[in-house]
């Protein structure tokens, strides 16, 4: 769905664990690959999980949503889900014009990034094969993918933060939340790897697609 996995740069790095409250903060070591550094994944978590929340100072608290303002970006930050949402719709008009529909759907999601789109389409796919070259990408959607349903944990206790600026040198903290109808079935749909686009042929071959 994107064309993020068409970098070319071979350098990779996976997500830190580091933080000062145990928290899995999902952030990568600076690198000259653009989607492995720690603003694109900021970025991109930003972008694909809209329903993030600020971190409060105790876990008690109640905290607003990445973009509590009524004139936020709302439709910037939905692309990837609306994206998918439009090929599923394009796949039901085709089946609806067929005799009989196939008894199991596949999608596969190339460029995935960090999963938003992947979780989409999990939603209505029976299984989603999603691949991506950074591999601190794909690192993070795989850790998205044991985050507990409308929660900012994991299976663990950790959460998985990344900044958003507000002005100048000051950033937020946000926690990655899932959208409220992504369910551990629906996330068990997915299947995340590394993988490179201009390279298809040869993953098919070796059975990986």
């Amino acid at each position: 769905l994107d064309n993020d996995s068409f970098a070319t740069d071979s350098s990779t790095s996976t997500a830190s664990s580091d933080s000062n409250d145990g928290d899995n903060t999902g952030t990568a070591e600076t690198s000259d690959n653009v989607y492995e550094t720690n603003q694109s994944l900021d970025m991109y978590l930003g972008m694909h999980y809209p329903h993030s929340t600020t971190v409060a100072s105790h876990d008690h608290e109640s905290v607003p949503p990445i973009l509590p303002h009524e004139n936020a970006p709302h439709y910037g930050l939905f692309f990837p889900q609306r994206v998918a949402q439009l090929l599923t719709r394009l796949v039901g008009e085709q089946e609806g014009s067929e005799n009989s529909a196939p008894t199991k759907r596949a999608a596969l999601d190339v460029g995935c990034a960090v999963g938003g789109a992947s979780f989409e389409l999990a939603k209505e796919f029976d299984h989603v094969d999603a691949f991506d070259y950074s591999a601190t990408f794909v690192q993070v959607a795989k850790e998205m993918q044991q985050q507990r349903p409308q929660q900012d944990r994991d299976r663990h206790g950790k959460a998985i933060t990344f900044r958003v600026p507000i002005e100048g040198d000051i950033y937020k903290d946000v926690r990655a939340v899932h959208d409220k109808d992504v369910t551990s079935e629906i996330q068990s749909r997915v299947n995340f790897f590394r993988g490179n686009a201009c390279e298809m042929d040869q993953m098919q071959d070796q059975g990986i697609l």
